[in-house]
């Protein structure tokens, strides 16, 4: 399984926006790829405007897929302009638990 953390910086006085075009663009548009398994944002405690993306994707290839989608190049454009700062990290995952 890949998981890929995105780390946003919000522009101020744009957090409520970036939380509702997560919601109704970002996350139905990923939510319907091949190997999708879950996407959530996390807002930090610790800071203003600091917000991260974890998506999880059965293989490398399929989050792949994902960015190459048309659904992609219409969605994150989205996200990415309310933001000041977007970094990411992927990783394999080595280990899981759920409850």
């Amino acid at each position: 399984m890949i998981e890929l953390q995105i780390s946003l910086e919000a522009l101020p006085g744009k957090d409520e926006k970036l939380e509702k075009i997560f919601d109704t663009v970002f996350a139905p548009a990923i939510s319907i790829q091949k190997g999708f398994k879950s996407v959530s944002l996390l807002k930090q405690s610790n800071t203003m405007h600091g917000y991260q993306i974890q998506l999880r994707f059965d293989t490398e290839e399929q989050r792949l897929a994902w960015v190459a989608s048309d659904e992609h190049q219409k969605a994150f454009p989205k996200v990415a302009e309310l933001c000041g700062a977007v970094s990411w990290m992927g990783f394999e995952v080595a280990g899981h638990t759920a409850g």
